[in-house]
């Protein structure tokens, strides 16, 4: 792309293509210089190469503090050297030192420009330039910057980047790249020969260390393969050292490794890997990462400790590399092959020499030259290293402090005294540099010892004395005072924290174990060790950071630290980005807080579940580090205290190591008020007395139970701040004030309102039952929060998770927001919102991610209230569905998070039943049970009006009217799903479509009528499907039943004229009973007329359907207690809004004294009167039977006042009942088969077990049977013949 900007020298418009550094202007011919897409004239901008070094340099000086004199010195140096005019100088110089400080510059992306403009003009310089030339300007260029970067020590990961982009952009291959550095080495090392850089080492060695023999082997196995040069084919040298004193030997490697680098013969620190890091097979990927890491970065020490320990992966791997030099491995890429080339790999083994054959194998064991055993200090040997250290501050006192010291015999006696295996010389070196240099500076300092003093230091009972002249000082006693005022200066800081009365009295305990140690230390007894290490738990702003930095003053002034620093880190400091990373990183920040306090905030961050690999390996990492140094660094945990128990739980060698577990409790409002008056005075400000009630009252509102993200003391200083800043703004405009005081309206906190039961109670239609247990769950919470004000303490705790059952649309919704808002304004929980969820938010498509789905929302939702709608759907019965697993997730959550939140199940009460018992802890843990029972009319009518308001909407009278007799009409027909409110708010979705298209297509509209809905916007028919029912109809093609035709035409005029009295407003009696009982034989057309009944009743409106749910005692009764209940309630509601048959029904009282048969009438009738509108009973058997039932139980006469008898048919209505059957079927009696079917009938009556129609329905197929019999022996058949009946086919 390009662009049009002005020539600085003429001003004319210039074509700049964008990757153009330079270009002529076509009109006056001046070279214009391009920078940052700004145009200078070439004379006052410098070239593109020193301006590419300079902005280069300046980002590698931005990472590295401490050494900016020493990079500015060669970057000027550098300068010095180029061709530049004064201007072009003095602009560089300017550049660099901006870019240098510019912490906001984006180092890599800048880095990759700058190379590419480099190599632009790298390219157009030696364009004309033979290729070997160009390699070597190319390697110039690289040297500089290598050069450039080592002024601040050795090269970083973020130079080891610039290096790299370098190496892509110019097309550097490693062999290449590698040559230059072998050079580099090379020249490096002809100034000096390996033989006297050794010896210098060695020398330096032995006069601080003992144990002359043992470093002068470690010499020789480091000096070995540069000097004799087949040493090993893949490795420079294979180093056992046996040794229980692996810090001892370490620290030897370390400073004989820095002395190789100094000197340019090594150019890498040693780096570790200690296998109780990598015991378990699993670990085995880890340390293949963690070691080709170490490859990469060219590390040429790498040590290896407790290989005893390693998982056999590991150890056949290391036997691979020490054998052959290379090692396969099988990753999720393929198979990749790994190398060795010029390591030394040096082995500290605690074990036997025999038994580290074994696992390094013997052969390998056999070829090793330099394997070398150490044994443990002799007295003679400390004594040694003492008076070299002794020595060693003698000179430095001379050189540093130029006075003259002279260490005695005693002091040397003392210090062995006190020699420890752990903490080995270190530690005596430690004690002379902190507990004695540094006194001896001070009284240098404060000039009480002179260049002439006779200055002695000597040791006196335990106590190291200083002899100045002619007085005598106890540096203890000095110590001890200057520790007594940090101690006294910590316990001051302690006090006065407000609050935290469990974590001042762990310090005073703490600080009196300490002082019993130290009394029997004085006495010559046993000194049990004390365990320090300590977790902190709780909620943010408690303190526990400022209590962690007391922590390390009291230990500091109680002499427990042999430094006394604090280090503070989180898991961003720990966990690195790569296997192996992360060990680094932790080992450097714990080796950081040694001899100190390392303070972990959000300690459980550190591992997130037992599948964090990298959190395993930091605490793998802690865990081996606090064991190797447990007298000389404190470790402190902090965070949230169900957390960290999970951590420690999914990492049990934790737990023994930090014995010490504090909590941290939440401020209360009083101390909260009372910080908030102290973060004032500190500032010089005063809170007004009007403002405390305020603060309390506002303050109670941010304190609930669990984690508490508000923050407490955090919350309480941003309060203050704020209102400060407020204060400011707001004495500005006014005249006369006081400047230092804080008033009410300056802290910008709302008066909180009072929550106003009734008020909402009042917003909700129905639900009485509900109500009172809103209002009795109100009254708790009320009588709580006065106990509260009276400082009377009360544990009034309960399980608040809930059940609500109920059909849809019934409020279920609606009430849980109401206690998510009243649990809120009552300091329950502390935001109160509430989230609707339902299965297919909790539930995942793959193995594991349920549990991961489920604890998201859940988390979500602490502070407030989950609604499960559906919660049944979560179990569904199948084998591999995830609902289990949700549940059992979302059960052990609640557990977990008692208080913090409240979880509201919802569903239809059968199918929740059946949800409770998917899981056993699921019932005991909702104790709160509510049911919402579906709205009536006059319920459903309060709804409509309601919602119809709260839409903007007025209703004409007459329309409110047609309204009401439309929701009665849908009442009828609602189901389970679609009813309640939901119907009402579906019907007012309907009439305001119809109201809309209405005034949309009326000519002329006022605007009182814009929102007006009248009869027209309501619906014409819905009254019925066919309310005139013909029954006259029906009944023609029945035959006889008389008295039960009449009964229908009764009912049927008895239901119409009750709905013409209700469309002219008169008064209508809905109580009147329509259940009804058919007595009479079987075969009397008792099942056919409940038939009719059902469908007459449907036709007239009364039922919304027309099914007829036919059952008898079978369907009803269970074998077992407490089953009869359900399985009759289950039956009556597959009836609902239809009619129920219940045949031969007086067998239900038949059974006995323990028969379950009573049971199903007890429920039948409870159930007929709570759902009086959704269901007609019809009750059928023998007439002598059914009166002896109706006496069974007293209610049942008065809810059956319509008893039916169904009279057997004569034989007169027999014979037209059977002509009709066969003539619907195609078949014709003969006279002869008429007459004999009257003689069958007339004997048939007789019995008293005649079946009437049943008899003749049996009579009507044994002929046909018979029929077809005679007809099949017969060879001619005609239609007259199929369709006989003759005398002999009715025998």
């Amino acid at each position: 792309m390009s662009r049009f900007s002005v020539c600085p020298y003429c001003n004319n418009q210039m074509n700049i293509v964008n990757k153009n550094t330079s270009v002529k202007c076509a009109h006056c011919g001046n070279i214009v210089r391009v920078i940052d897409k700004k145009l200078y004239k070439n004379e006052e901008v410098p070239p593109e190469v020193a301006f590419c070094f300079t902005a280069l340099f300046a980002n590698i000086t931005r990472e590295h503090e401490g050494h900016e004199n020493d990079f500015f010195d060669f970057f000027n140096d550098f300068l010095r050297k180029q061709n530049l005019t004064k201007k072009q100088y003095e602009y560089l110089i300017k550049f660099y030192k901006k870019e240098s400080r510019n912490i906001f510059s984006f180092g890599h992306e800048s880095n990759k420009n700058l190379i590419r403009r480099l190599k632009a003009v790298i390219d157009e310089t030696c364009e004309s330039m033979p290729m070997s030339e160009q390699e070597n300007y190319e390697n110039s260029v690289l040297k500089i910057i290598i050069s450039f970067m080592k002024k601040g020590g050795e090269i970083d990961e973020n130079e080891n980047k610039i290096l790299e982009l370098y190496k892509n952009e110019f097309n550097i291959d490693e062999e290449r790249y590698t040559s230059l550095s072998k050079v580099d080495r090379e020249d490096k090392k002809k100034q000096k020969n390996i033989n006297e850089i050794f010896k210098e080492i060695q020398d330096n060695l032995e006069g601080t260390i003992s144990k002359k023999d043992f470093i002068a082997e470690l010499i020789l196995a480091f000096k070995r393969p540069l000097v004799i040069k087949s040493v090993s084919d893949y490795l420079k040298n294979i180093i056992t050292i046996f040794s229980n004193e692996t810090s001892f030997v370490e620290e030897l490697i370390n400073k004989i490794s820095s002395a190789l680098i100094r000197e340019e013969v090594l150019f890498k620190e040693p780096v570790k890997f200690d296998f109780t890091m990598y015991r378990k097979d699993e670990s085995f990927g880890s340390f293949v990462n963690a070691f080709c890491d170490a490859l990469n970065d060219q590390n040429e020490i790498i040590i290896f400790e407790n290989f005893n320990l390693a998982n056999d992966s590991c150890k056949e791997f290391i036997r691979s590399l020490c054998r052959y030099g290379r090692v396969e491995v099988n990753t999720p890429r393929g198979v990749i092959e790994i190398k060795v080339g010029g390591e030394y790999f040096v082995f500290i083994a605690s074990t036997s020499q025999s038994e580290f054959e074994e696992d390094l194998g013997e052969d390998i064991c056999q070829s090793i030259k330099d394997s070398i055993t150490i044994s443990e200090f002799t007295f003679s040997e400390i004594e040694k290293m003492i008076k070299n250290l002794l020595s060693s501050l003698e000179r430095k006192c001379k050189s540093e402090l130029d006075i003259n010291v002279l260490c005695t015999s005693d002091l040397c006696e003392y210090l062995k005294s006190i020699y420890s295996q752990t903490t080995g010389i270190n530690g005596i070196n430690l004690l002379l540099e902190h507990k004695i240099y540094e006194p001896l500076s001070e009284y240098k300092l404060k000039g009480k010892i002179t260049k002439n003093s006779k200055t002695i230091i000597t040791a006196v009972e335990d106590k190291v004395a200083l002899l100045i002249d002619d007085d005598v000082i106890f540096l203890n006693d000095l110590n001890v005072t200057k520790a007594s005022a940090k101690l006294v200066e910590a316990k001051k800081k302690l006090s006065s924290m407000i609050g935290l009365a469990e974590v001042k009295e762990y310090m005073t305990k703490l600080e009196d174990n300490i002082s019993a140690q130290n009394m029997r230390k004085r006495a010559g007894m046993k000194v049990a060790p004390l365990p320090l290490n300590m977790i902190f738990t709780g909620n943010p702003g408690t303190g526990k950071t400022t209590v962690a930095r007391i922590v390390a003053e009291y230990l500091n002034s109680l002499e427990m630290l042999s430094k006394g620093q604090f280090v503070e880190v989180s898991r961003v400091d720990l966990i690195g980005n790569h296997s192996g990373e992360t060990a680094i990183l932790t080992r450097e920040k714990l080796t950081e807080a040694l001899g100190g306090v390392l303070f972990v905030d959000e300690a459980y961050s550190l591992m997130n579940s037992k599948e964090d690999s990298y959190g395993r390996e930091c605490l793998d990492t802690f865990i081996k580090f606090m064991e190797d140094n447990r007298e000389n660094l404190v470790v402190i945990f902090a965070g949230y205290e169900d957390e960290i128990e999970e951590m420690l739980r999914m990492e049990p060698a934790l737990k023994s190591r930090f014995p010490n577990v504090i909590k941290f409790e939440d401020y209360t409002a009083e101390e909260m008020y009372r910080i908030a008056s102290n973060i004032a005075k500190e500032n010089e400000y005063r809170i007004d007395s009007e403002c405390y009630e305020p603060l309390i009252e506002y303050f109670e509102s941010t304190i609930y139970k669990g984690k508490n993200p508000n923050g407490n003391g955090r919350l309480v200083r941003n309060l203050v701040e704020n209102a400060i800043a407020n204060q400011a703004r707001r004495v500005v405009n006014e005249d006369e004030c006081d400047y230092s005081l804080i008033k009410l309206k300056d802290f910008n906190i709302e008066k909180q309102k009072q929550f106003d039961l009734e008020g909402e109670l009042s917003q909700i239609v129905g639900l009485e039952k509900v109500k009172d247990f809103i209002r009795n769950q109100y009254s708790v919470l009320k009588a709580q929060e006065k106990r509260r004000n009276f400082g009377v303490t009360a544990d009034t705790t309960q399980s608040l998770n809930m059940i609500f059952y109920g059909n849809p649309g019934t409020g279920k919704t609606t009430v849980a927001r109401l206690f998510a808002k009243m649990f809120k304004d009552m300091g329950m929980l502390r935001n109160g919102q509430l989230v609707e969820c339902s299965r297919v938010d909790l539930i995942a498509e793959y193995v594991g991610q349920t549990a991961v789905k489920t604890t998201n929302v859940f988390n979500s939702v602490l502070g407030g209230v989950l609604f499960i709608d559906e919660a049944y759907s979560l179990s569904t019965g199948a084998d591999n569905d995830f609902g289990k697993e949700a549940i059992d997730t979302l059960i052990k959550l609640m557990e977990d998070h008692r208080g913090e939140i409240v979880v509201i199940l919802a569903g239809y009460t059968k199918e929740m039943n059946e949800f409770l018992k998917v899981n056993s802890g699921l019932e005991s843990r909702f104790p709160i049970r509510l049911e919402f029972q579906d709205y009536n009319v006059k319920e459903l009518t309060e709804i409509f009006s309601k919602m119809l308001d709260s839409r903007g909407f007025k209703i004409e009278e007459s329309a409110m009217n047609l309204a009401i007799e439309k929701i009665e009409f849908l009442k009828k027909k609602e189901t389970a799903q679609s009813g309640n409110g939901r119907m009402i708010r579906n019907l007012i979705d309907e009439i305001i479509r119809n109201q809309s298209n209405r005034i949309a297509n009326a000519d002329e509209l006022v605007a009182n009528e814009a929102n007006l809905i009248t009869t027209s916007d309501i619906g014409k028919k819905f009254e019925t499907e066919n309310s005139d029912f013909d029954y006259e109809k029906v009944f023609e093609n029945i035959i006889g039943l008389e008295n039960v035709k009449q009964y229908i035409r009764m009912l049927a005029a008895r239901i119409k004229i009750i709905n013409e009295r209700k469309k002219l407003g008169l008064i209508v009696n809905d109580e009147q009973s329509l259940h009804m009982i058919f007595e009479g034989n079987p075969g009397t057309g008792k099942t056919m007329m409940a038939r009719i009944v059902a469908d007459m009743l449907y036709k007239l409106g009364v039922i919304s359907t027309n099914k007829l749910v036919e059952t008898d005692r079978a369907g009803l009764v269970a074998p077992y207690v407490g089953q009869t209940a359900i399985k009759t309630t289950e039956k009556v509601k597959e009836a609902f809004n239809g009619v129920l048959f219940i045949d031969e029904a007086y067998s239900l009282s038949q059974g006995g004294s323990g028969d379950f048969g009573k049971e199903a009438i007890d429920t039948l009738v409870k159930l007929m009167d709570d759902n009086r509108d959704k269901l007609v009973v019809i009750l059928a058997g023998y007439t002598k039977e059914m009166g002896e039932f109706l006496e069974v139980n007293s209610g049942l006469v008065s809810r059956f006042p319509n008893i039916i008898e169904f009279k057997d048919y004569t034989v007169d209505e027999l014979i037209k009942i059977a002509y009709k059957m066969y003539e619907k079927n195609g078949y014709k009696l003969t006279d002869e088969a008429i007459w004999k079917l009257q003689v069958i009938l007339c004997t048939a009556k007789q019995d008293t077990r005649f079946g009437n129609g049943r008899f003749v329905r049996n009579v009507f197929e044994h002929s046909l049977n018979n029929q077809a019999l005679r007809l099949s022996k017969e060879q001619n058949m005609n239609a007259e013949s199929l369709m006989s009946i003759l005398p002999e086919d009715l025998d």
